[in-house]
């Protein structure tokens, strides 16, 4: 009987094991298809763009070397093969740069290809010397990295990956690439299970702000416009994260983000990061979304599990890249940063190839004959911005020409007057009169700001203020450099970053010869100190380019040494990132998202190693440094 009983157990057992597989395997199925739908119609469009992107760039590659072949047969005459250029005859003959494929690339494509929409890598590219293969010079694709951990998943440096999704910029209409990397042999699926980031951050893009629970001071604020104080923006802040956790422990950079976007949408003037001028800064929540994640990381200070996170799983590196690092040229990407008329999409009404041609040799014949006093004539004034198109297109090809190719070609643009036009067409801004307008209000503010807290500051801030009264700062000049050098200090840039001084007497060959100057520009002070110069050079790939007269101030040197990074598509220097971030966003008032220094390498400002930069949107130095002004000022009236 025993033996009876012990088989039909086994029978039954067997029998509802088999069920409960069953039941498994149809759950696992389904489960897998619902989040698999999703992967497979990412997979399929990214394949179908891949294609077609392919076929693009061999069809461009198989009408350069049509073109290439003909230019080899024929000297210039290689129109032969591109009928879009026969109604105009042969192409300009113009040596050195000018004399490559690339200048007939923006007529073609105008007239070939009518409603596509341009890609700006592909209108620029250089063909220089041996052939080039378009598929192995693809730009930089944006890859954006899958977190498969838990819903709170993100290193103790989220920054490094989380904000890529929203500081990066796809100037070039490029898509993005989703990459996807296959589990370790010490990961299993029970472990690391599965969740697709958009069903991961679900919870912060429909979370519930608290709005009821809004300090009294906060709801004034918010029903008349006004920028809401620290206090109850602190309080704020705490009531917010502690909602926020009640979904999540340890929220990422990303879901803070989120979270920050959907308040300053409600309220952008109370919450939202905007300069004194009414001008949106960045995206407008960077400030928000890092002092949410401040007050979470201080929340979880003593909650190790909240803390510490699973280790990411390891990334194939990107094409390009070697030991952490992408090798890149200073110049050779795509830098629309800011600009409003970056790459203008067609030649001005009525004028040809040949005609633009014409008016770039007459505006050099003017320069050779009368020099750069020349730029105060109308004429040239009307014959550069004529030829504006022009010389976008040779400054944006790929790789970059040279400053020496530049001013060989266009002399004028190293002038101060013509490189300030220029600035104008391209970003909209007449630098001359913005400068004029703000520099030496806001240096006294900036001056005010660290003298009156003097003893808060480090022995190099006190030591640059004592300097600063010794000479006397008070003419404009000495204001605005006083300024600058005091951000430097705060900042922790070292001076050689923006300015080098040279001897009152110096000429421009002899501060070639004697001094080295270094690849990104540089503003030569020219005497005894750097607060009592009174001429000033510009150098850029160490050579001196700009020189400005005794009768201009310092403003106008600044006008050009900062122009120089837009017009010649030039990033700032990391050495001197953040000090030229904040000229840019606080006296000239160009805002718009991420950063013009995207070095991936740097030194650490405390240390002195070499580390490596995190991406950002908007410098959180440059943030926290204006945002503290502004407080400082506040109470400064509220107690006089």
């Amino acid at each position: 009987m025993d033996i009876m009983h012990t088989a039909d157990f086994q029978t039954q057992l067997t029998s509802i094991m088999e069920t409960l597989a069953k039941t498994a395997v149809v759950e696992i199925s389904k489960l897998f298809k619902e989040n698999a739908s999703f992967l497979r119609l990412e997979i399929s469009r990214c394949t179908s763009e891949n294609e077609s992107l392919k076929k693009k760039c061999h069809f461009l590659e198989d009408e350069l070397q049509c073109a290439r072949k003909g230019g080899k047969a024929n000297g210039t005459e290689a129109l032969s093969c591109h009928p879009g250029l026969t109604d105009t005859g042969h192409r300009p003959a113009i040596d050195n740069v000018f004399g490559k494929e690339w200048c007939l690339n923006l007529w073609r494509h105008e007239e070939s290809h009518v409603g596509e929409q341009e890609d700006t890598h592909l209108d620029s590219s250089v063909i220089i010397g041996e052939p080039v293969n378009l598929l192995e010079e693809e730009p930089d694709m944006v890859m954006i990295k899958e977190e498969a951990f838990d819903d709170c998943s993100s290193g103790r440096n989220e920054e490094d990956q989380d904000t890529v999704k929203e500081s990066n910029r796809q100037v070039d209409g490029m898509p993005n690439e989703m990459t996807l990397t296959p589990l370790s042999s010490n990961e299993s699926l029970h472990e690391q299970p599965f969740i697709p980031s958009f069903i991961k951050s679900n919870w912060a893009r429909s979370f519930q702000v608290p709005w009821d629970r809004m300090p009294a001071a906060l709801i004034q604020a918010t029903s008349t416009g006004e920028r809401v104080r620290p206090g109850p923006r602190r309080e704020f802040v705490r009531i917010v994260v502690a909602a926020m956790q009640a979904h999540c422990p340890n929220p990422n950079l990303a879901a803070c983000g989120d979270v920050a976007r959907n308040i300053v949408s409600t309220y952008p003037l109370t919450f939202g990061d905007i300069s004194e001028e009414g001008e949106q800064l960045g995206n407008g929540f960077s400030c928000l979304q890092r002092q949410l994640k401040t007050r979470v990381e201080h929340v979880n200070r003593d909650v190790l599990e909240h803390r510490i996170r699973r280790p990411r799983r390891p990334s194939m590196k990107r094409v390009g890249e070697k030991n952490g690092y992408t090798m890149k040229k200073a110049r050779c990407k795509v830098d629309s940063y800011g600009c409003i008329n970056w790459q203008p999409s067609s030649i001005p009404e009525g004028e040809t190839a040949e005609s633009l041609e014409m008016k770039r040799k007459l505006a050099a014949k003017i320069f050779q004959s009368a020099g750069p006093k020349a730029a105060e004539l109308p004429n040239v004034d009307d014959l550069m911005q004529q030829t504006y198109v022009y010389q976008r297109h040779m400054i944006n090809s790929c790789p970059p020409p040279t400053i020496s190719e530049i001013e060989g070609h266009w002399p004028f643009l190293f002038t101060e007057r013509g490189l300030c036009k220029h600035f104008k067409i391209l970003t909209g801004i007449d630098i001359r009169s913005r400068f004029n307008e703000t520099l030496i209000d806001k240096s006294k503010r900036i001056l005010n700001y660290f003298s009156r807290q003097r003893l808060k500051w480090s022995e190099e801030i006190q030591s640059m203020l004592s300097e600063i009264e010794d000479a006397n700062a008070t003419d404009n000049n000495r204001i605005a450099i006083s300024a600058i050098l005091l951000m430097m200090k705060y900042f922790k840039e070292k001076d050689n970053a923006v300015f080098i001084l040279a001897d009152e007497t110096s000429t421009k060959m002899s501060i070639e010869n004697e001094i080295s100057l270094p690849a990104t520009p540089r503003l030569i002070m020219l005497g005894e100190t750097l607060l009592t110069s009174s001429k000033w050079f510009v150098s850029i790939e160490g050579r001196v380019t700009h020189s400005i007269e005794d009768k201009l101030d310092f403003a106008e040197a600044l006008s050009v040494f900062f122009g120089c990074f837009y017009v010649f598509n030039i990033e700032y220097q990391e050495s001197a990132s953040a000090t030229l971030e904040l000229i840019q966003r606080f006296f000239v008032r160009i805002n718009p998202e991420g950063t013009k220094c995207t070095s991936k390498s740097g030194t650490s400002r405390r240390t002195g190693s070499a580390v490596q930069r995190k991406p950002q949107n908007f410098n959180t130095r440059v943030a926290t440094f204006m945002q503290r002004l502004s407080e400082f000022e506040w109470k400064t009236i509220q107690l006089s």
